[in-house]
């Protein structure tokens, strides 16, 4: 994290890049808050002999757009990204019964939140929801996505087992106990 110059001499911290390519055509100029024509962009660098040095064009992170209400919610998402989705795929039904998540699509176009409130029977309190960040930089898959909510430190304890097969995360409640809460969430704010 240091301060630089980009190409049109405007100084920003290179945490995040300087330019985010848009939809549309455009690129917006993180430190002006100004559009700028694309083509009409290039064309100029090429004629000045000029070129973006490495990060000073991206995409900002899940925390940058989360905390700045601009026109960064119409970047143009990564190649090959898709729309991301977390559904309850069975719901548990009783006394010793699984629940599944089912993590598909991406790696997401969009930055997104996946909230998941699960709980076992035999827990005296209430465990609060996982809440995990995924942005369009990291590119997770679905795989990767389940093999994180599988990990989480902060699932119930008194589940016999939490595991995930291809972004398909099965839980397992103590035995002789049921799953009382399943729910799960993906937020794009």
């Amino acid at each position: 994290m240091s301060i630089e110059l980009d190409v049109l001499g405007y100084r920003y911290d290179n945490a995040e890049p300087a330019f985010v390519e848009l939809t549309g055509g455009f690129y917006w100029h993180m430190p002006t808050n100004r559009r700028l024509d694309k083509d009409e962009f290039d064309a100029k660098l090429v004629a000045e002999g000029k070129s973006f040095a490495a990060g000073e064009l991206g995409i900002p992170s899940l925390e940058y757009m989360r905390y700045h209400e601009t026109i960064l919610w119409s970047f143009l998402p990564p190649a090959g990204s898709a729309e991301l989705t977390a559904t309850v795929s069975k719901a548990p039904s009783g006394i010793d019964d699984t629940g599944e998540i089912t993590i598909a699509g991406g790696p997401t176009n969009a930055p997104v939140e996946i909230h998941v409130l699960a709980n076992d029977s035999t827990t005296l309190i209430e465990v609060p929801k996982i809440v995990m960040a995924v942005d369009p930089v990291s590119a997770e898959t679905p795989t990767e996505l389940g093999d994180r909510l599988a990990a989480d430190a902060g699932l119930d304890p008194n589940f016999t087992s939490v595991v995930n097969v291809a972004g398909v995360v099965t839980f397992t409640p103590s035995a002789g106990g049921s799953i009382t809460l399943f729910v799960t969430a993906l937020i794009t704010e």
